[in-house]
């Protein structure tokens, strides 16, 4: 059978995929049969821990912590969360998936499931008698399906050629008409899940569109943004379409985000929302904006944690770059939007579609709750356009991957709570990462300098 021959599905198949994530926020698992279901829940599935950092020639190359051969040594079980189970829309027959959280064999904590390092964040606030509410919004490049071998030799000019059919001008309608069987079958398919799209629309760049997920608790808005991913990919091969969630993947036009809109609530209302308040915003909420912007530096890599994401993170893309915030102000790195009462909100700027959902909303949960245990003063509002002022009052945002991991490693807050293991086999890759980053030479260093010496 050839490399791209799919094996055929049995009709009535009732087999269920298992999935958790890896650090990068990479879906990974396995196939089961329905029969095995119930040890899903229970014992789960063993798998070697290396999956859960593990990229092509990493262990070869000394990156990541070696395998570990002896018994029972380094494995860890993939336990099903059985209220994730649901259809697969677009497998053929009766295909189920499942969310699973990482145990240790022993049924201790796994230190690298990041599913259950954002539990852990829930609980914090819980402790402060608060529920987190978080809704998204995802960006992507809808494009033409591309020949691989041909975006490799040509890169971003290839890019823009399969998304010239969807260029327009924001909420522009014809793009979503000329890709609304596309659309339409991925709101259904979200829907089918349990997982609602409120929106989509044109977005700024070429084959740009942004759907907005609807508000959730946190585990489960992570899991929506990690089953969006998937889905926008399958439903795509379906119509000859590759959505691409890159953060900047063409030079001159804006990059792709993913803000998170985030409310505590308690009791039933929304507790950032006080008709006394200033702005009919409540202490807590600007509390939870001063623990976000106090740790905003070590969050920046959880959020942000490739090296294109800094391609992104520029002033004027429509991205944050300074630390501060604004009452409905699109340049500042904490938004707190118009409508208030039940939607009141803040919304998070930093995280693109390279995080790992469950590991970025983590580090800003716990964080917030940092600012409202401490009562942390996130000072005075920037109602100016941030990218044209020359305040030195601003502190700037990590602008490289290796400052950003730094970052992370100097917020000893942060660290105590994501966990030595997790913290060390993080910043590894990104160091990695960087590192053969800045080695590498680019299209970009052969235009600006193969004639000038």
């Amino acid at each position: 059978m050839g490399d791209d021959e799919k094996p055929p599905i049995v009709e009535g198949e009732n087999g269920i995929l298992l999935q958790f994530h890896d650090l990068s926020g990479f879906p990974r698992g396995m196939y089961i049969n329905e029969e095995e279901w119930e040890q899903a829940q229970t014992d789960g599935f063993s798998f070697g821990p290396m999956v859960t950092e593990w990229v092509e020639n990493y262990n070869t190359r000394g990156v990541v912590e070696p395998m570990q051969f002896t018994a029972n040594e380094g494995y860890m079980n993939a336990i099903a969360d059985p209220d994730t189970l649901v259809s697969v829309p677009w497998r053929e027959g009766n295909c189920r998936k499942a969310i699973c959280d990482l145990e240790n064999t022993n049924g201790s904590d796994f230190e690298l499931c990041s599913r259950s390092k954002l539990a852990k964040a829930v609980d914090s606030l819980a402790e402060l008698g608060y529920e987190a509410k978080v809704g998204s919004e995802i960006e992507f490049n809808l494009l033409t399906e591309f020949e691989t071998d041909r975006l490799r030799r040509e890169g971003t000019d290839y890019i823009e050629e399969a998304a010239t059919s969807d260029l327009g001008a924001v909420y522009h309608l014809r793009p979503l008409e000329e890709r609304s069987k596309y659309l339409s079958e991925l709101n259904a398919v979200m829907k089918q899940m349990g997982y609602k799209i409120e929106g989509l629309h044109k977005e700024s760049s070429p084959g740009m569109f942004e759907a907005l997920l609807r508000y959730t608790d946190a585990v489960h808005q992570a899991d929506a943004v990690a089953t969006f991913r998937l889905s926008a990919q399958a439903i795509g091969r379906r119509h000859g379409l590759t959505p691409i969630f890159m953060p900047m993947p063409m030079s001159d036009y804006e990059g792709n985000s993913q803000h998170y809109h985030i409310s505590l609530w308690q009791h039933g209302e929304n507790a950032f929302y006080d008709p006394d308040g200033s702005e009919d915003v409540a202490d807590v909420a600007y509390h939870f904006i001063g623990g976000v912007l106090e740790h905003a530096k070590g969050i920046t890599v959880l959020c942000a944690p490739t090296v294109n994401s800094y391609k992104r993170l520029q002033p004027g893309m429509w991205a944050p770059v300074n630390i501060n915030y604004g009452h409905d102000n699109a340049s500042t790195m904490i938004r707190i939007p118009t409508p208030r009462e039940e939607g009141t909100r803040v919304e998070i700027r930093i995280p693109d579609n390279s995080a790992n959902p469950y590991l970025s909303l983590a580090g800003i949960l716990v964080a917030g709750a940092d600012g409202i245990k401490n009562r942390i003063d996130p000072g005075e509002p920037s109602e100016e356009d941030v990218y044209e002022a020359e305040s030195d009052d601003y502190r700037q945002l990590p602008d490289s991957l290796g400052e950003a991991v730094d970052a992370l490693n100097e917020d000893t807050f942060l660290c105590d709570f994501l966990g030595e293991e997790l913290i060390n086999q993080f910043s590894r890759l990104k160091r990695d990462e960087a590192r053969r980053y800045n080695q590498a030479v680019t299209d970009w260093d052969v235009r600006e300098y193969i004639n000038r010496m």
